[in-house]
């Protein structure tokens, strides 16, 4: 039962990060003079991956225990399996698109302001946005029935 709760608070602390990334975070690249962006956008990947680091694995590593506590010690229901397999299809999309799209996306931003790869960034982490929310209204659903 702790990791649902594990799950349900990092899955919500990551949930308000990322909007905030998509709202103002990233709109903010937009506006910051191109002669300042290289310091700004350093403090910037520094101060989240403080945040985000540790919580995306602690997320990751309990996703993985309810998967692997689930098929162990419990028979699937459609309605667990549907949420067990969902859940990791999830966490595996933002693992790979953080991973193989935002990482380089920032790389290449370190080396100086770059407008379209900024509207990239914007862009493209609308996915994980919409899985981030998505994957906390299943869950707020499933504290909700819990707690019932």
């Amino acid at each position: 039962m702790l990791y649902v709760w594990v799950q349900f608070a990092c899955l919500s602390l990551m949930t308000i990060v990322i909007w905030l990334v998509q709202c103002y975070f990233y709109p903010q690249f937009l506006r910051v003079h191109p002669d300042s962006f290289l310091v700004h956008h350093s403090r910037y990947t520094k101060r989240i991956t403080v945040v985000v680091a540790p919580v995306m694995t602690i997320e990751l590593l309990s996703g993985v225990w309810l998967f692997v506590e689930f098929f162990s010690f419990h028979l699937p229901t459609i309605l667990n399996l549907w949420l067990i397999i969902l859940n990791a299809f999830a966490i595996a999309a933002i693992w790979l698109a953080t991973m193989f799209i935002h990482v380089p996306q920032h790389d290449y931003l370190s080396n100086g302001w770059h407008e379209d790869t900024i509207n990239a960034l914007i862009r493209s982490n609308l996915f994980r946005t919409i899985l981030y929310t998505l994957r906390w209204l299943m869950w707020l659903c499933v504290v909700i029935l819990l707690c019932v």
